[in-house]
């Protein structure tokens, strides 16, 4: 997400935009906290369509105003909005914070309320200045109701908003809105993911892990992945993987080489065999090699998230897989292993399935097929292993140069 897209709900200059005779108050710039676009989205519709009914019910009473006033003369004044009024506002958008509980979202609140109250206050206090009352009963009856129908606004938009953040939040895994950020930046973004421009794209992201296969778990590089998200369309991906498969080879190496001597020697050093036969031009030799090793390291998954992976339900897709995977563990594990199970897509041919198009774990073990050995799948299946390596043991994830 660029820098200047999450550091202001709105813009310092939008006031120099409206026209000479708008008197509103130029809109507030607050920083945020570093969210998803889906989040941002929420918080510019609640501050607009707030805005949108604020200004639209005070024109109105202005109209009316300057209608009851056009003779105006000496009356006593009207009492004063009590300051109850205004730290009952205060208070009620503070709770609103707390309720989130995301970093940095009381302090917006805060900020956020004392600018409104500060607004609302100006064109009450001009109600308290000497005038006739008696063609200002309509006007002030107006201001009642707007003021109640605008507060019902805001009320339907905090619950809209409320709502929208749910989902996002969500769609990262089950963990306490506090703890969000940290969960995030932590366990659940690898560090090559949070470098790439299009990490929190979670529509493209699903698309290349689940519908292509193609794992972006710690391996490859942000700068592979950039030029990966480059591409427009699946077919000229899979020309991209057997076009890069050798830098694609060289990432992985740099990730598995540094456990060729630890407690994870025996994976690394399988998933250096493969990576020489890549290089030697084995592909296929390679593949098959992959899918072996992909197999092992599924057996080494918590029992529910094999289970997940090696289901072949009647009616059960794997994208209905991945919601499972989604809605009742984290986000490390929807990233992880939403290429395994496009791997672990069900293949019998006694069963009239059609030999799989990418890498398919079943069909590599199980048939010999040009469809299936090919150097685009020898690099998904590639990326495949490592990444699941990389998630499964807590590999450092490849950062930015």
């Amino acid at each position: 997400m660029d820098g200047e897209e999450n550091t202001a709900l709105g813009s310092a200059d939008a006031g120099s935009r409206r026209p000479a005779n708008d008197l509103r108050p130029p809109l507030p710039v607050i920083a945020l906290p570093d969210l998803p676009n889906a989040t941002l989205d929420a918080l510019t519709a609640w501050r607009s369509a707030y805005s949108d009914a604020v200004i639209a019910r005070q024109k109105s009473v202005a109209d009316s105003l300057a209608a009851s006033i056009s003779g105006l003369t000496v009356f006593p004044t009207v009492d004063p909005i009590p300051e109850e009024f205004f730290k009952q506002q205060k208070e009620a958008m503070a709770r609103l914070a707390r309720s989130i509980s995301l970093p940095g979202v009381t302090a917006i609140a805060e900020r956020l309320s004392d600018q409104i109250l500060a607004a609302q206050r100006a064109p009450i206090a001009q109600l308290a200045c000497p005038v006739d009352l008696s063609g200002f009963a309509p006007a002030i009856r107006l201001w009642d109701e707007s003021h109640a129908d605008v507060m019902a606004t805001i009320g339907d938009r905090i619950g809209s908003f409320r709502a929208d953040l749910a989902r996002v939040l969500a769609r990262w895994g089950k963990v306490a809105a506090g703890d969000w950020v940290d969960k995030l930046r932590v366990r659940g973004y690898p560090a090559n993911l949070r470098a790439a421009r299009r990490s929190t794209d979670l529509e493209w992201l699903s698309q290349v892990l689940l519908v292509e296969g193609t794992a972006l778990f710690g391996v490859p590089g942000p700068k592979l992945i950039d030029s990966l998200a480059s591409i427009s369309s699946g077919a000229n991906r899979r020309r991209w993987l057997s076009r890069r498969l050798g830098d694609l080879a060289d990432d992985c190496e740099a990730m598995t080489a540094p456990h060729l001597e630890g407690d994870q020697r025996a994976v690394a050093s399988f998933l250096c065999a493969a990576i020489g036969a890549i290089r030697g031009g084995h592909h296929a030799a390679a593949q098959a090699l992959l899918a072996n090793i992909t197999e092992s390291l599924v057996n080494g998954l918590e029992s529910a998230l094999e289970t997940v992976v090696r289901s072949h339900n009647e009616g059960e897709t794997q994208q209905d897989l991945a919601d499972r995977i989604d809605k009742e563990h984290c986000v490390a594990d929807w990233l992880a292993l939403q290429p395994v199970l496009a791997a672990y897509v069900r293949y019998l041919p006694k069963k009239g399935d059609k030999m799989p198009l990418r890498f398919s774990r079943h069909a590599s073990a199980h048939r010999m097929s040009a469809r299936q050995f090919n150097r685009p799948n020898t690099a998904q299946a590639l990326l495949c292993a490592t990444s699941l390596a990389t998630y499964l043991y807590g590999w450092p994830s490849l950062e930015a140069p």
